[in-house]
């Protein structure tokens, strides 16, 4: 499955089918200064280009499959929320 930076806006207030990512877009995460910036569960990413979102979601896919190896039972917490702003 391709989701990378350029293919976000197409699954925005969705859940990817493998059930890893959900894309919220919210008005403000109160980081203008650090835009665009993106919150990943309670964690904020900043200053994002295209190249930088795909880095991360492939840091989060390789985290969960490192979960998933070390568990039988797969990754406790698999569904990743982002809320992205764009100031």
């Amino acid at each position: 499955m391709n989701t990378s930076a350029q293919n976000w806006e197409l699954l925005m207030e969705k859940t990817t089918p493998d059930g890893l990512f959900t894309l919220q877009s919210v008005e403000c995460l109160g980081a203008c200064g650090y835009a665009p910036v993106m919150q990943v569960n309670t964690e904020f990413r900043e200053l994002l280009s295209r190249e930088k979102i795909d880095r991360i979601i492939d840091e989060l896919r390789t985290k969960v499959s490192e979960d998933k190896r070390r568990s039988n039972d797969g990754p406790k917490n698999s569904v990743r929320t982002y809320r992205c702003s764009r100031h």
